[in-house]
């Protein structure tokens, strides 16, 4: 730093001769303050007196042949430095007045030396008093370049390789003949923002390997860590600067420099914050993205800008507000290219700050030029702004020209399409500056404009002009002669020991020309011609290559380099967290070397093999949790560790009022383990095609939650079950417990979503696992609106059968396991009580519990009532019988999904089942099937004794016919006297059930249609159904028998019910009437209207066909003057 040092004394602007005079108010700013009353609230941009003389700095550097990096360092710290030692008394006045509630608040800027204010006018007004204040002006307000043609977006279209502008100005040829497509080079756009996901950008955005806070400035969406585009505008920009065509091809492109990596900030289409300027903002970030102004790695090579402001948005046609920031960046090396505007074909119609002319190459401007096709010359775009500029009424304008009608390029949503306007020559140019650094990365930036200039190919008769500048670009010419006195070194840097390449090796030449090999080992550097410098070659893991380099002009010298291995050490390690629970997915980086981080495996294990004997630093990282740490590497053998995350995250959630907790994979207390279950031989629900959709599900064992019993389940597209049927669609989601939405809710993922086709479809499924005891409910692929490849979730609901799985309150546990979510910033995620009084909330929007995991793919989170791991002990008892048993029964006893024998005494035991209130069910055949309530404690045996009786059929069934009807009669089953828990009699005809009755007889009429029908008997218990009586065979009418004419109005049971998909419903008429025969769903919705019209005395049969109907329970109405009648129907499919 001491060439710094002497430097900088000579720097330092002192304007004006004391710093006591009042500073000056802009015009404009004048103006605006005249009409305002002194207590409004106004903001400005306040200029202090100091300030780094840029143009002598700038010639000293160039004097001094720095390095770019060198270049970056001296302007970058020099002007930190005048900002930090001058700002502070400012600084502490504006804080006084900050607490006083004079101003609002204020932001200090170095890459200008100004602070911005907001505060009442007043006092603003006398702050320009100050005396470390030379000028006070407005903060402008930045509009983008408006394309004046568009088309549609759409997909790729074929391009034969590459657009006609990238072809026109001759990029292809640099790739191919010259070898530079941008590599190692770094662009950026101040424009409206970029796609980070688009397939042509998002695996060269920076940010994909360095801190986002470096690689993307949102100044208008809240300050987001990934690029993104609320315009489209700049998606186009920075795909003709560096877009490819496909996520594969480095040469399918619609870009000039396809290997370049890019970084961006959106400050178009905003006003900044109330003490902010987007602008100064903008560019003091890009002057120095990681806030080290050692490193260059991280600042881009050119800033393209299609932006500007003339007279006709209020500004005066040669607005000079932004110079300072922008020479500013072009003196610390980044170049900064302007498209001149859209307001041709008048003259003197540039925007600023592209009119400016501060010397030859200060600003530079670009010119748009129809290039469609590869025929030069190329006709001047009729809306491209011309010259002369109208700060001077001199200066040519616009510097230079590039392709910019109906330029093919990049959409936002992975589409391509066409634009026109200056914006689209911009990044041309912009592009061919990548390519220019790839080929010299120390050329400064008036080296480059100039080159820019010379090279390119004027087409217009009259020489230098208004419309053309200096002419057309040419790439090619313009990198073979910033590349001119110089020479090559190539080669290619392997591994001593396995022949492999090496990618990234560090190739130097002296202290200012470095390089780095590329994934195949080569490596491409470019050194002044007859220079002799030192050559050293140096790769992680291996021992450094030293020697001397010399190249004459325009000579390539071939050197290939063999690197040795150092000896190593492996270094193996396992990341824990909650009970020492493996993590997978934690990252693992070693921080100061060049190797890659990795992710830890499901057992939460990573390897590395590193040189031995040293110590390395590594940052572990989990969801926002980090660890710091740092592990010695033995040569030669294998060292094992172990890192540890302490977090409250761990912690369960709840309990809430009732009793339930969740616990997350990585909790403390009862961690479940991630189960996607196997849905095969499930079933997939038709949805009613309705907006927030619900089917209704019969559970095959009672759902028991927070106490209550269900038999059934609501099933929401929108991401929620509720217990019960529940008619509530609701999607708007709330905080649970919440009295709004569903009550008795299991909040997978509750927001709005909907079903989708493409481009994979959507499907809700349920199945039951009886050998586990889990009924599952499971969203594929459910899509957050719009439906799109990456806005989707997938996830299940496991409900563990409490007989099976029991808990200390009787409820069943609930599990969630998520397989895939793209968007985790909105929903609700936990339960909630029927009441809605009580409820667990894991996330509600962006907002998660503080002992909660984030929901991501793999989550999973167990709700339950238990706060221990489950225990086992041993049930015994006798089962009396009434009749005694004549031989043993095998699974006569069931304990959850455990079965056992009943020994012939009655007997029965269970060992190393769980403990806790347990049911036994006595399930012996053709006795009463009853459930018993016992608790076994933990290494105990519970003794549970129960008592049944047989379920005797009814006795003597006879019958007596008369034509079409049956009257049938019969005892009451031999087992009543002893068990008083008969509640009735089902009538049984052919293969379903008829009816039920609880007197001893019953009529009935036969039905058509078949040469004779089946009739039988069972009696139902409370505990269970009995064996059939003996059977009746019933023969049809003759054919001569007289039909017999109904004497009751009566809607016959229907047949077959349950059904699927088709059911016959009798009706018996008496006499003439209108009928109507409709069928609604559960919540009243009128599904199906089955008859409807007057109809003749006598028997009739309707069909009902329920194909287009979700499985679920139905009501039949009949309904004519006779009377009202209705029949519960069930579908299953």
């Amino acid at each position: 730093m001491k060439r710094l040092m002497w430097l900088l004394p000579a720097l330092v602007l002192m304007l004006g001769v004391t710093q006591v005079q009042a500073g000056d108010i802009s015009p404009e700013l004048e103006e605006r303050w005249s009409k305002l009353a002194s207590s409004e609230r106004v903001n400005a941009i306040f200029h202090l007196w100091e300030r780094v003389d840029l143009r002598e700095m700038d010639i000293a550097i160039r004097n001094m042949k720095a390095t770019r990096q060198l270049r970056h360092q001296i302007v970058v710290e020099e002007l930190q430095r005048v900002a930090r030692e001058t700002q502070p008394p400012l600084l502490a006045d504006l804080e006084e007045l900050k607490l006083a509630g004079k101003i609002d608040g204020y932001t200090a800027y170095w890459i200008v030396n100004c602070v911005v204010v907001k505060g009442e006018l007043a006092t603003l007004q006398e702050l320009a008093k100050h005396g470390s204040i030379q000028w006070v002006e407005p903060i402008p307000v930045i509009e983008l370049i408006e394309p004046v043609r568009h088309s549609d977006r759409a997909p790729r279209r074929p391009l034969d390789d590459r657009t006609p502008g990238v072809n026109s100005i001759r990029a292809p040829e640099v790739w191919y003949e010259l070898g530079y497509t941008g590599e190692g080079t770094l662009v950026a756009n101040m424009d409206t923002g970029v796609d980070g996901n688009h397939v042509a950008l998002g695996s060269r955005w920076r940010g994909t390997h360095a801190p986002h806070e470096e690689c993307w400035l949102d100044v208008l969406n809240g300050g987001t860590n990934f690029p993104t585009d609320n315009n489209s505008h700049g998606t186009h920009v920075m795909g003709t600067i560096c877009g490819t065509g496909s996520a594969t091809s480095t040469f399918d492109t619609v870009g000039v420099a396809p290997a370049a990596e890019w970084i961006a900030m959106n400050a178009i289409g905003g006003f900044g914050g109330d003490f902010d300027s987007d602008v100064l903002q903008g560019y003091q970030w890009f002057a120095d993205p990681d806030g080290d102004p050692s490193t260059i790695e991280d600042v881009p090579d050119v800033i393209q800008n299609s932006w500007g402001v003339y007279s006709g948005l209020g500004y005066p046609d040669c607005f000079t507000d932004w110079n300072e920031a922008i020479i500013a960046c072009e003196t610390a090396g980044t170049v900064v290219t302007f498209s001149a505007g859209n307001e041709g074909p008048q003259q003197a119609s540039h925007r600023s700050p592209a009119n400016i002319a501060l010397d030859s190459v200060t600003f530079f401007s670009v010119g748009a030029t129809i290039a469609t096709d590869l025929t030069p010359p190329y006709e001047l775009a009729s809306f491209s702004s011309r010259g002369p500029s109208d700060c001077d009424g001199v200066t040519i304008k616009p510097e230079v020209i590039a392709p910019g009608e109906n330029v093919y390029s990049s959409f936002p949503g992975n589409q391509f399409g066409e634009l026109s306007g200056t914006s689209m020559a911009g990044p041309h140019v912009a592009g061919i500056v990548a390519l220019m650094r790839e080929a010299n990365p120390n050329a400064d930036v008036r080296e480059i404009k100039g080159v820019l200039m010379q090279t390119a190919i004027d087409y217009a008769p009259t020489g230098d002009d208004n419309n053309n500048g200096r002419g057309f670009v040419d790439a090619y010419e313009a990198v073979l002669l910033i590349s001119a006195d110089r020479g090559w070194v190539v080669g290619q840097v392997t591994s001593g020991a396995t022949g492999a390449p090496i990618s990234g090796a560090r190739v130097q030449a002296g202290d200012n020309y470095v390089r780095f090999s590329d994934s195949q080992g080569n490596y491409r550097i470019s050194l002044p011609a007859d220079s002799t410098l030192p050559f050293v070659v140096s790769a992680f893991g291996f021992a450094e290559y030293s020697t001397t380099m010399s190249v004459a002009d325009s000579d390539t010298v071939v050197v290939n380099i063999e690197l040795t291995p150092v000896a190593a050490g492996i270094l193996e390690g396992t990341v824990l967290i909650g009970n020492d629970i493996p993590v997978q997915g934690a990252r693992v980086e070693p921080v100061g070397i060049p190797v890659g981080p990795v992710n830890t495996d499901e057992d939460g294990q990573f390897s590395y093999t590193l040189p031995g004997s040293n110590t390395y630093s590594f940052e572990v990282t989990f969801q926002d949790m980090q660890v710091d740490t740092s592990f010695p590497v033995t040569t030669d053998e294998t060292n094992q560790v172990l890192v540890r995350f302490n977090t409250r995250r761990s912690q369960n959630v709840g309990p809430d009022s009732y009793g339930y907790r969740a616990f997350d994979r990585y909790d403390n207390g009862l961690p479940p383990t991630y189960n996607w279950a196997d849905m095969t031989g499930g079933t997939v629900h038709d949805f009613p095609d309705i907006f927030d959709a619900s089917v209704f599900v019969e559970m095959p064992f009672t759902f028991v939650y927070y106490g209550q019993r269900f038999d059934s389940i609501t099933i929401n597209e929108n991401g929620w079950v509720a217990a019960g049927e529940d008619p509530d669609r609701r999607n708007a989601n709330t905080i649970i417990p919440h009295p709004a939405g569903p009550s008795g809710m299991l909040a997978l993922f509750w927001d709005q979503l909907e079903f989708g086709t493409a481009p994979v479809p959507s499907q809700v499924m349920t199945k039951y696992d009886p050998a586990n005891g889990v009924f599952i409910i499971e969203y594929e692929n459910m899509y957050f609106p719009p439906a799109t490849e990456n806005n989707r979730i997938s996830g299940q609901i496991h409900i563990f059968d409490q007989e099976v799985w029991p808990t200390p309150t009787g409820d069943c546990e609930i599990m969630y396991v998520y397989g895939n979510i793209d968007v985790v910033n909105s929903g609700t995620v936990g339960i909630e009580s029927p009441s809605e009084l009580a409820g667990l909330r894991i996330l509600y929007n962006t907002t998660l519990n503080d002992s909660a995991f984030a929901i991501e793919a793999g989550a999973t989170i167990l709700f339950s009532t238990r706060t221990s791991a489950r225990t086992t002990g041993n049930m015994s008892g006798t089962i009396t019988a009434h009749p005694v048993l004549g031989a043993a029964v095998p699974n006569g006893v069931r304990l959850g999904n455990v079965m056992a024998q009943v020994a012939a005494n009655g007997n029965y035991s269970f060992t190393n089942v769980f403990a806790g209130p347990r049911t036994l069910r006595v399930q012996i055949p053709g006795y009463e099937q009853i459930a018993v309530a016992g608790t076994i404690q933990t290494g105990q045996t519970t003794d549970l004794d129960a008592e049944v009786y047989r379920l005797d059929p009814p006795q003597n069934l006879t019958f007596t016919r008369t034509n079409d009807s049956l009257f049938l009669a019969w005892d009451v089953p031999a087992s009543v006297g002893g068990l008083d828990d008969l509640e009735s009699y089902i009538v049984h005809l052919d293969s379903f059930e008829l009816d039920t009755t609880t007197a001893l007889s019953y009529r009935t009429r036969i039905p058509s249609g078949e040469a004779g029908h089946a009739y039988w008997l069972t009696a139902l218990y409370e505990g269970g159904e009995s064996d059939a009586t003996d059977t009746i065979y019933v023969t049809l009418l003759d054919a001569d028998d007289a039909p017999t004419i109904p004497t009751v109005y009566a809607m016959a049971p229907a047949y077959p019910n349950p059904f699927n998909p088709t059911t016959t419903l009798q009706v018996s008429l008496p006499q003439s009437a209108e009928l109507s025969l409709r069928v609604f769903d559960v919540t009243g919705r009128e599904v199906a209207t089955v008859a409807q019209g007057l109809y003749q005395a006598g028997n009739h049969s309707f069909s009902w066909n329920a194909a287009g109907l979700a499985t679920g329970v139905y009501f039949a109405r009949l309904e004519s003057a006779l009377g009202t009648q209705m029949q519960k129907l069930l579908l299953l499919k």
